[in-house]
């Protein structure tokens, strides 16, 4: 039997699933239909779909129940997805529910969540579903009985309960940050909306964190990290190391927030702002050891930054060595000696000269010199390259040509040159200077540098040939030997001759007619009867008993007049002075010389002596008498006159300002005011104008009145006495009054400042008695002074000497005001003519009006006459152009000073002014140091003019207006249609020679002639790029100097250029796109020497700069090199 089973077990193995084993048959065949599967013919065991097996073993059709999933026969078991079986029904879920039953879901579709403990499935990612989802928003929890979101408790964002909170909102913060339960507060102090959790994380101004709380800062300080160090200051206080403080020791410049940002001359920044003293050798430095510039009595050695203590024998010193040494430098171990004597004539000083010594580069570049003077050859004063080769000697020595040095000096310099030497002076020089004879012995004459002798003849000569004073000499009896007449002395060079002998020319010329023995300039006397003629005697005319000569013979006269007459005769009145005989005299007894002296009797001489007049004595007693009294008459008319005059003008002055009764209250002030002894009483001795705690408006008119009482019993007439100031315009009214006893009178004192000054004068008064003309003086005190303005009082100006420049209309010195070091452009004409007040009152107002941190400062400037000038703020290191080969320039440097010029014309641009003369010589250097704030400032506005719109339509634009060398093509072809691209295409100009530090057309012989530059400029070429510029600044040089005016870019484009290249510089701060300049009060005086300002400023033009925007491309890729 198992055997069989096994057999056909085997065998319907063989069958499919569908198939079933006969044994009968031994072979396999088809269930029936609905059988899937079964024993035999009529037994199935599984049933195809919607069948199911009958107790028969046949599968029969089952009841339909809709998306039943599965069945146990004829019972479905599970229903598909999203149903749930019920009294054998499959009944749908709720919404996106899987699986489910009756009372609830278990499972929800994919992308949805069951919610509200499986009563529903919701897609969680949307927003109206976050309560349902247990996504409760800020201020709520889910509450996980009512499965629905709670709200926090007060001011809480984020719980879980409704008594706890993790987070508060708002300005609030749990009151114990390790306690969820406990109430959120506000944290005091906290910045509006600044709380997070349990902490705030910025405070109000003038607190800091601490432990999230906020705690405050120290007096003075807005922000700060802990009570002890602060980061930012009120705006009233600096930061000094941590800390507030009103002012910073030694800081020139400071702010609340970075502290010091420049120290004073003299001082360095260290950490924490503090300003520390440079050392003794620097004037500015860096730190300790590195010296900006060194102190006027070092320089710089070989080491950077080094500054060494210049020598006693150097005279002159820059930044880079000494550049004069000191000559007749006395050295106290040493004797000084006379080389011409051979003597020692003092053994306490010795005088030497020092000169700088030279090395020639092997490359044959420029001589290089030594920074230390060394001592030259004692017999020399002052030396050059070497020790003897000398320029000037000591005294007792002189030069001398040396023919050897020559060509050694030859070799040194590539020069040719005299060099001398210096020797022991030739003994007929009797006194040398510098090394040259400046004079010579007696008997020699002085020619060129060298002592020639005279004729034997010469006292003293020029030249061989003749004399310029005869020879004193004298013979065994002290008597002179050599002479001259006046006719050769007065003759000019050789006509002179030479001196005569005298005793070979006594007899010629008269000599033995002297009344002494001649000298070496002849006669001064003759004997009687002869007269000088020169210097030497003549006999007198016959006519004459003694005579003179008066001038040369005429035909009229031979020029000889008598001054004595003999033998009873007189000189007559003739031109020739005749002898006459006393007869030729009418009723004449005896006369003289002078005429006539005694006549006949009844006759008297006349007032010339030269007739005798009959005497009437009975007229003369009457006209006496009546001449008298006609002249007592004319004496009282005239005194009447007099009285009459004075009497009327004091009648009118009384009607003018009419004296007053004093009370009794005004007259005991009086009498109790100063000067006792004054007659005359005043209410106050001193004007102040009421200002004692305040100071006046400088031209603004102040009044005072003061009362002035006679409290004598005399009539007084008083005036008051002041000098003209050109500090102030005094008015007195009235300035002089006569008062009568006990009489008062209002006066009145009216004072205009006209300059900043501190006034302390005094004003005279007098009084004098009208009827005894006795005076009596007193004086008042004037002391007023006026507030800060740009009218300065030129006492109080110190320039210092010598000036440091000087223009067409000006010289400029350095000087102070009020302790300030200041640069004074001071004029050079007293009185002004109209062009050149128009240019004074234009340059002063533009330079009040354009203040800016990168324009020179305005301190003010005088109006008095003869002492107009401007004071601005002085600049150390002078212009530009004179810093070149004088400091060293770094690239950065240059690029911050190019820098700072931009901003400047910025700002002159933005406010519709084109400056016209950019050069390196209006532009002033204030600091070497990059990184200061400010290195550069724009000067010389005296040819800035506005054009805007309505002042160009009042006034075009000059022509020909700036400096050939930086004017643009469009300014040289004497266009007036130019604008702010004038401006650019001199600052290109000036970065081209900044770079090169040298002017940019100098020692080029394409331009030797004036009209050679406006030509190449217009003709479009330009200079050459030098080695080494970088590519950056190249192109931004060649886009400035563009030939077409609208493509050269504007200011803002050009800082927008320079920031990108990235250099280590301060850029000047961002303030200028909001600075704007009222020129309404400068209107008037903008103009082209002879026009007028006519507008106020606004907005920059941007009809150019707009379209250029998008041509220019400024930050070429070539400007990443750098």
């Amino acid at each position: 039997m198992f055997l069989f089973l096994f057999v056909a077990a085997a065998l319907s193995a063989e069958c499919t699933e569908t198939q079933y084993y006969d044994q009968t048959e031994n072979q396999c065949k088809n269930c029936v239909a609905n059988c899937t599967t079964c024993f035999s013919a009529t037994k199935c065991k599984t049933c195809t779909s919607g069948h199911y097996i009958n107790p028969d073993y046949q599968c029969v059709n089952r009841p339909t129940i809709a998306n039943c999933a599965t069945w146990d026969n004829l019972y479905c078991t599970s229903c598909a997805a999203q149903y749930y079986l019920k009294d054998q029904k499959c009944e749908s879920c709720t919404s996106n529910c899987n699986y489910c039953n009756s009372q609830e879901c278990f499972q929800c579709t994919s992308g949805y969540t069951l919610v509200k403990n499986g009563k529903s499935c919701v897609d969680c990612t949307k927003s109206e579903n976050d309560a349902d989802c247990g996504r409760c928003p800020l201020n709520q929890y889910f509450d996980t009985k009512l499965f629905t979101c709670a709200a926090c408790k007060t001011n809480c964002i984020r719980c879980s309960t409704a008594t706890n909170c993790f987070m508060c909102g708002g300005d609030y913060a749990l009151e114990d940050p390790t306690n969820a339960d406990s109430n959120c507060s506000t944290i005091a102090n906290c910045q509006a909306g600044h709380v997070y959790g349990d902490h705030c994380e910025l405070c109000l101004t003038g607190y800091f964190l601490n432990n999230g709380k906020c705690t405050a800062c120290s007096v003075g300080c807005s922000r700060c990290i802990d009570e002890k160090t602060c980061i930012e200051c009120s705006s009233s206080f600096k930061l000094l190391s941590g800390a507030c403080v009103t002012s910073i020791d030694h800081c020139n410049r400071a702010n609340n927030i970075q502290g010091c940002l420049e120290c004073n001359e003299g001082y360095y920044l260290t950490t924490g702002s503090v300003c520390t003293q440079c050392s003794t050798q620097c004037s500015s430095c860096l730190n300790s050891t590195y010296c900006f510039r060194c102190s006027s009595t070092h320089y710089f050695g070989e080491k950077e930054g080094e500054c060494i203590r210049m020598s006693s024998s150097c005279k002159v010193t820059d930044q880079y060595g000494c550049l004069e040494c000191e000559y007749d430098k006395k050295l106290s171990d040493e004797c000084e000696k006379d080389f011409a004597t051979d003597k020692t004539i003092n053994c306490t000083t010795q005088s030497y000269g020092y000169f700088l010594s030279v090395t020639k580069p092997e490359d044959g570049s420029a001589l290089v010199y030594d920074k230390v003077c060394s001592k030259c050859n004692p017999h020399c004063k002052i030396c050059e390259y070497n020790s003897t080769w000398c320029s000037a000697c000591n005294d007792g020595y002189a030069l001398k040509e040396d023919a050897e040095a020559k060509d050694a000096y030859n070799k040194l310099t590539g020069e040719t040159a005299t060099i001398y030497v210096c020797e022991v002076k030739p003994a007929e020089c009797s006194r040398t200077e510098m090394g040259y004879c400046v004079e010579c012995i007696d008997t020699y004459f002085l020619s060129g540098v060298k002592c020639i002798q005279c004729d034997k003849s010469c006292g003293s000569c020029t030249s061989p040939e003749f004399c310029q004073t005869c020879n004193s000499a004298t013979d065994t009896e002290g008597h002179n030997i050599y002479w001259r007449p006046k006719s050769f002395s007065d003759k000019e060079g050789e006509a002179k001759g030479k001196c005569f002998l005298i005793n070979e020319t006594a007899s010629e010329y008269g000599l033995d007619k002297c009344a002494h023995y001649p000298t070496t300039s002849g006669c001064s006397n003759c004997n009687a009867g002869y007269y000088i003629h020169e210097n030497y005697c003549r006999k007198c005319p016959e006519r004459c008993g003694e005579c003179k000569e008066v001038g040369d013979p005429t035909e009229t006269s031979d020029g000889i007049i008598c001054t004595s007459c003999y033998n009873n005769t007189y000189i007559s009145t003739e031109t020739n002075a005749t002898c006459l005989a006393c007869s030729t005299i009418d009723k004449c007894v005896t006369c003289e010389s002078t005429g006539c002296h005694v006549c006949e009797d009844s006759y008297s001489p006349s007032l010339d002596r030269l007739k005798c007049t009959k005497v009437n004595l009975a007229l003369i007693l009457p006209l006496s008498i009546a001449g008298g009294l006609i002249l007592i008459a004319v004496i009282l008319v005239f005194i009447f006159l007099l009285w009459r005059r004075r009497r009327r003008t004091e009648k009118e002055r009384e009607t003018e300002i009419r004296p007053f009764r004093v009370s009794s209250d005004l007259e005991l002030a009086l009498l109790s005011a100063d000067n006792e002894k004054f007659p005359m009483k005043m209410s106050n001795w001193t004007l102040d104008f009421g200002l004692k705690s305040s100071k006046a408006i400088v031209d603004t008119a102040y009044t005072q009145k003061l009362d002035i009482m006679n409290s004598s019993s005399k009539t007084y007439y008083f005036e008051f006495l002041i000098n003209p100031s050109h500090c102030y315009e005094l008015e007195i009214n009235p300035i002089r009054q006569t008062l009568k006893p006990g009489y008062a009178v209002s006066v009145e004192f009216k004072i205009t400042m006209i300059c900043t000054a501190v006034v302390s004068h005094e004003i005279g008064i007098v009084a004098m008695d009208v009827d005894d003309n006795e005076k009596e003086t007193a004086k008042l005190k004037l002391v007023i002074e006026s507030d800060l303005s740009t009218k300065l009082d030129h006492t109080e100006l110190k320039p210092i000497m010598p000036p440091i420049g000087e223009g067409a209309f000006g010289l400029v010195f350095r000087g102070t005001y009020r302790g300030t070091e200041v640069a004074i452009k001071k004029m050079k004409a007293r009185n002004l003519t109209d062009e050149q007040q128009k240019e004074f009152t234009h340059e002063v107002t533009m330079l009040s009006q354009l203040r800016h941190q990168t324009t020179v400062n305005l301190i003010g400037a005088v109006y008095t006459e003869g002492e107009i000038a401007i004071v601005t703020e002085f600049a150390e290191f002078g212009s530009l152009s004179k810093i070149w080969g004088k400091n060293p320039i770094g690239y950065d440097l240059k690029v911050k000073i190019m820098d700072d010029l931009a901003v400047a014309l910025q700002f002159l641009h933005h406010n519709q002014i084109i400056h016209r003369d950019i050069k390196g010589e209006n532009v002033l250097i204030y600091s070497l140091n990059p990184h200061s704030s400010v290195c550069g400032k724009l000067t010389d506005f005296g040819t800035c003019r506005n054009v805007s719109e309505r002042a160009l339509s009042t006034k075009p634009l000059s022509t020909g207006i700036g400096t050939p060398t930086y004017m643009s093509p469009e300014s040289l072809q004497g266009t007036s249609d130019y604008s702010y691209p004038v401006d650019i295409y001199a600052y290109g100009m000036v970065l081209y020679e900044t770079y090169t530090e040298k002017q940019g057309y100098e020692n080029d012989e394409r331009f030797n002639q004036p009209w050679m530059i406006p030509q190449f400029v217009i003709e479009g070429k330009r200079l050459e790029r030098t080695e080494g510029m970088p590519d950056n600044y190249w192109n931004l040089l060649n886009k400035c100097w563009a030939q077409e005016a609208e493509k050269r870019p504007n200011m803002s484009e050009i800082l927008e250029t320079i920031s990108s290249w990235g250099l280590d510089i301060t850029h000047v701060g961002g303030e200028i796109a909001l600075k704007k300049v009222d020129m309404d009060k400068a209107e008037g005086h903008v103009d082209d020497k002879e026009e007028k300002k006519e507008t106020p400023m606004s907005e920059e033009p941007k009809k150019v700069e707009e379209s250029k925007a998008q041509k220019l491309d400024l930050s070429s890729p070539e400007s990443s090199s750098q």
